[in-house]
């Protein structure tokens, strides 16, 4: 048979046989287990035998790329693969490394005087036998990542055409096992970010919610629904949260929404009411932001839901708190307004007494008393107003008035370190409404 025929009969043999062994690769499963440790295990044996060299290693580079480090190496002669933290650094082999950067085949007949490979000579290719090298880089994104290292050890060894399509293809196997490892640590680190921030949000009484400007169509997380009151969770949309807002706040709810839907704000912020199903009302809060795509057009608006109906009770304990301090200095100033009109009374009472018991008539004394009596009455009013809660009682009074009345009671109220001062117009101004809770407004 002559040589030529039996050359191209050897080469189809093997590049069936190449062909064969990567449709073997396709198939298997270990791509979809995304372990990339049986991934490059699986690559490199493969290759050895396919092409029939003693060692094939996967190398990839660090973050700075200024080494790569050995990842998995396969012996043919012992039949196993090893794990190598082998490192080679850029600085140490700037030739190869510059080659590498090329993002091509380096196929070396003879790696100790090929100079892409040269470098190696005086250390690596020697103390392990290596002759010919056959590295084909891995490329990710466009960008090399490392390189499958074929070395023939013994003798030097010209790299068919053939062969060197079957390294690159190795190569890609090796990149979609990178790509696939890559995608496997970022899911697993979006789940754990994902559980981090439902326990969280749970812990803080909190849910999410995103709304499409386009569709209106309002999504929200499970937690929304038991802000609402509704177990088990069931799917809140824009009916069913508008439905529960209190009839007192949805018009303002209505307002708010409509106006970031519209483009006339780029925050949503709501306290309001919501009834649960049980009747109850509880406090919650909206608040949430535009977002925009690429083309800086708005698409959604999302943010987050919490209770508040502990922090209402909050503040209202510290309104509560702020209320009773303001009640003791009330009190302290009444408490001497009342030692002076006692006063007025007492002594007006010894007078009236006295002219009795000369059978003279007292008008003048009987008016002071009258009037120190109506003064404590009055004082008496507001600060019980200012305590407690009464019965509303609405009717026509001057605020002008009302607020002169009130001025020295609230000069005591804001203390010593407030100076008041209340500027008034010349002409009365009446309204109907209760007064004592009139002047309990001025107070708080």
């Amino acid at each position: 048979m002559p040589v030529g025929t039996m050359r191209g009969s050897a080469e189809q043999q093997g590049l069936e046989r190449h062909n064969e062994a990567l449709r073997a690769l396709a198939r298997s499963t270990v791509w979809r287990s995304r372990d990339i440790e049986a991934a490059f295990r699986l690559l490199t044996e493969v290759a050895s035998r396919t092409l029939e060299v003693e060692r094939v290693s996967i190398w990839l580079y660090d973050p700075a790329r200024s080494q790569i480090e050995c990842r998995a190496l396969f012996e043919a002669n012992d039949s196993k693969l090893t794990r190598r933290g082998v490192a080679l650094r850029r600085e140490d082999y700037p030739i190869y490394f510059d080659a590498m950067d090329e993002n091509r085949t380096i196929a070396a007949s003879n790696a100790r005087t090929d100079a892409r490979t040269i470098e190696f000579s005086t250390d690596y290719l020697p103390s392990l036998g290596i002759q010919a090298m056959l590295d084909a880089p891995i490329l990710s994104g466009g960008d090399c990542i490392g390189v499958v290292c074929h070395e023939n050890v013994g003798t030097t060894r010209v790299w068919t055409a053939e062969e060197q399509a079957f390294a690159g293809s190795i190569a890609d196997f090796a990149a979609l096992a990178v790509e696939a490892n890559q995608r496997a640590v970022s899911e697993r680190a979006l789940r754990q970010r994902e559980r981090e921030l439902r326990t969280a949000l749970e812990a803080a009484g909190m849910g999410t919610w995103s709304l499409d400007i386009a569709s209106q169509d309002l999504t929200c997380s499970p937690e929304v629904s038991q802000l609402f009151g509704i177990l088990p969770p069931q799917a809140v949309d824009m009916n069913s949260y508008l439905a529960r807002v209190h009839e007192g706040d949805r018009a303002q709810v209505q307002e708010k929404l409509y106006n970031v839907l519209h483009g006339q704000a780029v925050e949503y912020s709501a306290e309001h009411r919501v009834l649960w199903p049980d009747g109850s009302e509880h406090w919650i809060e909206f608040r949430g932001r535009v977002q925009h795509d690429e083309n800086d057009l708005p698409v959604t608006v999302a943010g987050v839901v919490m209770n508040l109906d502990e922090r209402r009770s909050l503040e209202e304990q510290v309104r509560q708190a702020q209320r009773m301090e303001g009640l003791g200095r009330l009190a302290g100033g009444i408490a001497h307004d009342f030692n002076n009109l006692l006063t007025v009374i007492s002594m007006s009472v010894s007078w009236v007494q006295r002219e009795l018991q000369h059978g003279r008539n007292a008008p003048e004394q009987l008016e002071d008393i009258r009037s120190s009596v109506d003064r404590a009455t009055a004082l008496t009013s507001q600060l019980l107003s200012f305590a407690r809660k009464r019965p509303v009682a609405s009717k026509i009074f001057d605020v002008h008035k009302a607020v002169t009345q009130m001025a020295n009671m609230l000069q005591r109220l804001l203390g010593e370190e407030i100076e008041l001062r209340v500027s008034l117009g010349k002409e009365p101004a009446c309204i109907r409404t209760d007064l004592q809770q009139f002047e309990q407004v001025l107070m708080n």
